[in-house]
């Protein structure tokens, strides 16, 4: 019985020294994860950014708020000059609209001028009616390497 018990007593320990370096690494895992999927996010923004041509008229990239979203083999994207006031806007809009992205952003999804983000979905893009140049469109085909549309929004 003796021996028995002491099976028991070090397979306890060994699994409780299992479970303390499983509860180390696995955060260490996830930040790797987490820094590789950063990785290849802020490479496939590297690649989309290099080789666009903006519109004629379009300002230089460095000026526009820049986001992403990806659904399947496509990247879309809203490169946009907020006007003075948009974070107003959005704030005053989410005090009407609840709970949904943007609103549940600390920063309200705005993001300052020369700066990227990535979006969960498609539509939580930012969107404007007009405005020209100051809203560009953006579809990049990530398997083709190709823009399906680069387009600013409207009339000025």
């Amino acid at each position: 019985m003796p021996v028995i018990r002491n099976f028991l007593t070090v397979s306890a320990a060994n699994l409780r020294n299992v479970m303390k370096a499983a509860m180390f690494c696995v955060p260490i895992l996830l930040t790797v994860a987490c820094d590789s999927e950063r990785t290849g996010s802020r490479q496939l923004v590297d690649q989309i950014e290099q080789s666009i041509k903006l519109p004629e008229g379009a300002d230089e990239i460095q000026s526009y708020s820049r986001y992403y979203a990806r659904h399947g083999d496509v990247v879309y994207a809203a490169y946009i000059v907020h006007s003075d006031g948009w974070r107003e806007f959005v704030i005053e809009g989410c005090s009407l609209q609840g709970s949904d992205y943007p609103c549940n952003d600390p920063k309200f999804g705005v993001i300052e001028p020369g700066q990227f983000s990535w979006v969960e979905k498609r539509n939580h893009l930012p969107i404007r009616n007009g405005g020209g140049c100051s809203f560009v469109e953006i579809e990049y085909d990530v398997k083709q390497k190709t823009f399906v549309k680069i387009a600013c929004n409207g009339d000025t």
